[in-house]
């Protein structure tokens, strides 16, 4: 996580300190309405929308992409609506594609040219162009979202303790939900949830437990 989003939690977690930092954990399951609670939920969505917004990895639509619901029989979701933040396009544009169309067929890739555009002779060097292209994207979005899940998890071993309310039993879960990138289409992915108890968060926030132990309770899925 970066300075600047370091910086920008501790300004949010010092404006409801004495209410989310020195209360003692729940002894038991929380009321939904529950002013408290409710204060811990608005500062932990705060918080997550400032990681959003300075992430270089996930494209949120705006500054309140995220929203924080407590669910009594489990615990906290915070849920967004994320695709991945594009590079540029490296090189793709040494060939004038504006009046090309590109087809895909699986691993087949086909140059239809406009009517009367004559020469065709390079045809074979803008398919490996294109192709190279593609690959290169797809190792990026790769790199893209997985960066964009260690936000996540640093998100929620780093932060999630605010929510003091909640009882040791309790979830805490991140839910990202994929679109609008050929990424998540090609890898048939839409969802990413990242999730671990309030006990091992605890644990963790005292030192009981490192890193590398918290990181192994973690439970997070895909699909």
């Amino acid at each position: 996580m970066t300075t600047r989003m370091r910086s920008h939690f501790l300004v949010l977690a010092s404006a409801v300190a004495l209410g989310a930092l020195t209360a003692a954990p729940a002894l038991a399951t929380e009321a939904p309405g529950s002013e408290k609670l409710q204060r811990q939920l608005e500062l932990f969505e705060k918080m997550t929308n400032q990681m959003l917004l300075d992430s270089p990895n996930f494209l949120v639509s705006g500054r309140s992409a995220a929203r924080a619901l407590y669910i009594e029989e489990f615990g906290v979701v915070v849920s967004w609506n994320a695709s991945l933040v594009e590079k540029g396009e490296d090189g793709f544009k040494i060939w004038n594609w504006d009046n090309f169309k590109v087809e895909r067929d699986g691993d087949r890739v086909i140059i239809v040219r406009p009517e009367g555009s004559g020469d065709k002779e390079d045809d074979e060097a803008m398919v490996e162009t294109y192709k190279k292209w593609i690959d290169k994207q797809g190792e990026r979005r790769a790199q893209l979202y997985e960066a964009g899940k260690v936000e996540m998890v640093d998100l929620l071993m780093d932060y999630a303790e605010v929510l003091s309310r909640l009882d040791d039993s309790q979830w805490v879960m991140l839910a990202a939900f994929l679109g609008n990138n050929e990424f998540f289409e090609d890898n048939d992915l839409s969802r990413c949830t990242v999730k671990a108890r309030m006990s091992d968060l605890r644990a963790y926030g005292a030192g009981d437990i490192d890193h590398a132990a918290m990181e192994k309770r973690l439970v997070i899925q895909e699909y």
